[in-house]
């Protein structure tokens, strides 16, 4: 009969209840961050839900080289933090006013146009990107865990990243920074797998795959972690190199690579 030690099943339960705990201590902050004008911006961008799922006008969010409303922050913002807003809007019918906020103008000015919005909306735009903050915080102790091969370690990195201001009152607000997190973490969760293959002289493909759709959806949340999924794809590549492998696996990791990255275009376009 089998027997397994109960400190590893121990260990396990205790990881997960620090992560809940984790999950729950960025959530719980969400009302406590001061508003940032750039959020009433998101809100305006997740009327495209509306546009799309709810009335069937497609065409209105589609690129015109002549020039269209929103079409800027469109191309510059992607879809995929908005789209969460407006389904959020849509799931739980909140149908407060969404207004564009007047950086032209003063705090009060503001407040009196009524563009401040509703503590309510506010909150439920900002759960769609805590949330996959949140969910990051997760991931990024496996992907600490995995490289460290250290729970200690693991543990000791997941607090210095929550205990961040910083990065606690971007994820926070009803911007691109929880959807930006969640992606390029599991974009390096991803590549981790794939290092450690190379590391046994073999090829996943099915990793390749996922890392290009990560890596696509990461581009698609925030376009400034572009250097960041750069240097991720050279490492990648140059292993081989340093593991002294033979030229086949780094010739077929390169060809992977470049499928990768081809997917991840195709992806952010998408998005």
């Amino acid at each position: 009969e089998k027997i397994h030690p109960q400190p590893v099943k121990f260990h396990k339960w205790l990881d997960v209840f620090f992560l809940f705990l984790c999950v729950i201590y960025v959530l719980a902050g969400l009302s406590l961050v001061p508003f940032h004008g750039d959020e009433s911006a998101y809100l305006i961008l997740s009327e495209d839900y509306d546009l799309v799922f709810k009335k069937g006008e497609v065409e209105k969010i589609l690129f015109d080289p002549a020039g269209k409303n929103k079409q800027y922050l469109r191309l510059s913002t992607g879809a995929i933090l908005s789209f969460s807003i407006g389904f959020a809007r849509d799931i739980t019918n909140n149908e407060d006013p969404i207004n564009k906020w007047l950086w032209g103008s003063s705090w009060e000015d503001n407040l009196a146009l009524g563009n401040l919005p509703t503590p309510q909306l506010l909150n439920l735009a900002r759960t769609c990107s805590a949330l996959l903050g949140a969910f990051s915080v997760v991931l990024f102790f496996y992907l600490a865990l995995q490289l460290f091969g250290s729970r200690l370690a693991a543990w000791l990195a997941v607090l210095a990243l929550v205990t961040q201001g910083g990065v606690l009152v971007n994820i926070r607000r009803a911007m691109q920074e929880g959807p930006k997190f969640f992606f390029l973490i599991l974009t390096a969760y991803i590549a981790s797998y794939i290092l450690r293959s190379l590391e046994r002289m073999q090829i996943r493909r099915s990793h390749y795959l996922f890392l290009g759709i990560a890596s696509g959806l990461t581009l698609a949340a925030k376009q400034d972690v572009a250097p960041m999924l750069l240097a991720i794809y050279a490492a990648l590549a140059f292993m081989p190199i340093f593991k002294k492998s033979t030229i086949r696996l780094f010739f077929i990791n390169i060809l992977y690579l470049g499928a990768a990255t081809l997917l991840a275009y195709a992806t952010f376009l998408a998005f």
